[in-house]
Parts: C-alpha cells; structure tokens; sequence
C-alpha cells in the first residue's frame, strides 16, 4: 500500500511541479524512499546484518545527491 501511494505522490509532483526548482528534489525524495521500502520489505534487508542496511542507505543517498546535483548543476 506505501509504494502504490508514493508512487501516486511520484506521479503527482512531477505533473504538478514540473520545472519548479524544488520538483526534482521532491521526486529524488519519493524515489529514495520507495527505494528503502523495496530493499527493506521485500527484499528482506531488515533482517540483514547491520552493516549492509548502512551500505543500502548511504548508496542509495550518495546515487540520489549525485542526481540532484547533476540536474542542478545542468
């Protein structure tokens, strides 16, 4: 049920937003957090030692701040 309803937040800022400075950060947002909930639920990393829970999330953060900057940069 989250990932159908941050998927329609997905949706929504970026038919809303579309160009505004903040869209980009907002989607980065809801595409980090599906990412976690994904990786976390279904692919049973919660119950995943430690240190890879740590990896998954500063991967995922770094891929997403690479992302943000780039698109801010361009």
């Amino acid at each position: 049920m989250f990932l159908v309803i941050l998927t329609v937040a997905g949706v929504l800022v970026n038919g809303f937003l579309l160009g505004r400075p903040w869209s980009t950060v907002l989607i980065m947002c809801v595409a980090f957090a599906k990412y976690l909930l994904v990786a976390f639920y279904f692919m049973e990393l919660r119950k995943a030692h430690n240190s890879w829970k740590f990896v998954t999330v500063v991967l995922g953060g770094l891929i997403v701040l690479v992302v943000i900057l780039v698109v801010a940069g361009g």
